[in-house]
């Protein structure tokens, strides 16, 4: 399970992702800088699969992805999703995403959804790509905010989860309503929940990234959000390899 959201501003976007695993995965390591294809690179690192879930580059290029549990798993050795992520984040723009992609073969991997937001697309009108792989194919859509996968209970648990949108942030989206967002739960703590609790598997991390005219700041809440952790913050310049701050 996982819950990922986001708003568009006219200078960029932001976009908030809740990490849901079983709690007897090892923890994540927080965002690091890396180069990827001549790109700098904000990416919290999975040290199981030895990739990512959100990444984040100097062009201002994300990149989230979410397990596809209703697809079909190929046959044969699967890679660990998080790695296609490594590979694409380097990525200028959407167009140079979706030919990196269209280099992958995906049959390797689990399906899933892959959202890649871009400044210059946003800018145009052309919305937020997402690159579906259901096992068999992949197509591509125009994604609409929030979106939740669940390998239990699907059809409930996003029922919920956009409920809680609704009610949460509406049709007036800002920064704060969405951080509510990601830190509430139903009447209490739950599998439905946002922030989501059950005896085998909880939320281990928000990411909140903010994409803005002159820098892309990736704030990682390194617990539940609803604990009350504050957030570790990384920076790159938008647009230049020459400046990075992690404080």
């Amino acid at each position: 399970m996982c819950t990922l959201s986001w708003t568009l501003q006219a200078n960029g976007y932001e976009v908030l992702f809740n990490r849901d695993e079983q709690k007897s995965r090892l923890r994540a390591d927080p965002p690091q800088r890396f180069e990827v294809g001549g790109a700098f690179v904000l990416m919290p690192v999975d040290p199981q699969g030895g990739g990512t879930w959100l990444s984040t580059n100097q062009y201002g290029v994300t990149l989230a992805l979410l397990n596809y549990y209703q697809g079909k798993m190929p046959e044969g050795r699967l890679l660990s999703r998080g790695v296609l992520v490594k590979t694409l984040s380097g990525a200028r723009d959407a167009e140079d995403a979706a030919q990196l992609l269209s280099t992958q073969s995906t049959r390797h991997f689990a399906p899933f959804s892959l959202l890649c937001f871009c400044p210059s697309s946003l800018r145009a009108g052309r919305g937020v790509n997402l690159y579906r792989w259901d096992g068999e194919k992949t197509t591509r859509h125009l994604a609409e905010s929030p979106m939740v996968s669940s390998a239990r209970f699907f059809e409930e648990v996003s029922h919920a989860r956009r409920a809680a949108y609704l009610s949460k942030v509406g049709d007036t989206t800002s920064r704060q309503r969405l951080l509510d967002f990601h830190s509430s739960h139903d009447a209490a703590p739950g599998a439905k929940s946002v922030c989501m609790h059950r005896d085998d598997a909880h939320t281990v991390s928000l990411s909140h990234i903010m994409v803005e005219d002159g820098a892309v700041v990736y704030d990682y809440y390194d617990g539940a959000p609803c604990s009350g952790v504050e957030p570790l913050r990384s920076e790159l310049a938008r647009d230049s390899c020459s400046v990075f701050a992690d404080s």
